[in-house]
């Protein structure tokens, strides 16, 4: 059977990663160097042969999936199944603010935030289910083709965990810098990771 690869792109730096604040669903948009970071990734995109381009709703993914579909010749579409997990009242919060008044569950957070519950918080494990059933749904869509899905890191860290059957704790096992993008392909009887945390592109020059 022919390959279908998935390419998993966050989006470009946001206010809230600028400012270091917790954002979840908080809708910030893209910075200065988020636009200038989304458009060199679009360029890169072209690249992918893609069918198709799933995002998160909030203005950061659709803005970063708004490019690519420009340089793609095709527009994005929500799915949300893609959307940031919630995060209840720590949204839009400081770290600092957080640490301070949920002392106990920001220490959960740091060190397990697999097994982190609190009112309001959406759970990993229903991030990753969730996240999972819609890479499934359009992995049989698109089977044999390429397409692209642009969203957050509290998504793509338990997705990839997922399809690799990584065993919790895994959350802070790994980085991944704000536009990059990764690739797991699905050869008709696993997924598998050929690349992670692509950011190259951004010291290159497109013209």
């Amino acid at each position: 059977m022919e390959e279908t690869k998935i390419y998993l792109v966050r989006h470009g730096e946001s206010e809230g990663n600028k400012e270091n604040k917790m954002r979840g669903r908080h809708d910030f948009p893209l910075t200065e160097e988020g636009e200038r970071q989304a458009k060199a990734l679009a360029l890169v995109s072209k690249e992918w042969d893609l069918s198709a381009i799933f995002t998160s709703p909030l203005i950061r993914a659709r803005k970063t999936a708004e490019y690519i579909g420009g340089e793609c010749g095709f527009t994005s579409e929500i799915d949300m199944g893609f959307h940031n997990i919630k995060l209840g009242e720590w949204e839009g919060k400081s770290k600092q603010w957080i640490a301070e008044n949920f002392p106990e569950e920001w220490r959960s957070w740091k060190t397990n935030p697999e097994e982190l519950v609190f009112p309001g918080f959406e759970p990993l494990s229903q991030v990753q289910n969730r996240a999972y059933e819609a890479l499934v749904k359009r992995t049989e869509e698109f089977k044999g083709r390429n397409f692209c899905i642009v969203t957050h890191r509290a998504i793509i860290k338990p997705l990839i965990a997922k399809v690799l059957e990584i065993k919790s704790p895994y959350y802070w096992k790994v980085r991944m810098a704000t536009a990059s993008y990764s690739r797991i392909v699905f050869d008709g009887n696993i997924y598998y990771l050929d690349l992670f945390n692509e950011v190259k592109y951004l010291a290159k020059e497109y013209k």
